[in-house]
């Protein structure tokens, strides 16, 4: 077993109001375990915050492109765009 998928057991004091909620999903999920669920939700959470940064991290980079670079970017955007058409339709 690597240490990837090799698990560490860790110890997390929580609400009584968010353990009632994990039991409730194991209640409600076949074959489910107090860490299954914390682990999914962990993870849910995990791809979300890299989804969130990947946009802010997009949004910086827009926003920080000169005039020049936005009208490079709009001719390549036109580019592609016709060139994805007449793919499409020789296809």
């Amino acid at each position: 077993m690597t240490t990837e998928t090799r698990k560490a057991k860790v110890s997390v004091t929580i609400s009584r109001t968010l353990l009632s909620q994990i039991d409730n999903e194991v209640a409600c999920t076949p074959n489910s375990t107090r860490s299954g669920v914390i682990e999914s939700w962990l993870r849910q959470v995990s791809r979300k915050k890299a989804s969130d940064d990947l946009e802010s991290a997009t949004i910086a980079y827009y926003d920080g492109l000169t005039e020049n670079e936005l009208a490079e970017d709009d001719e390549w955007t036109d580019f592609s765009t016709k060139e994805f058409k007449r793919f499409e339709i020789n296809g």
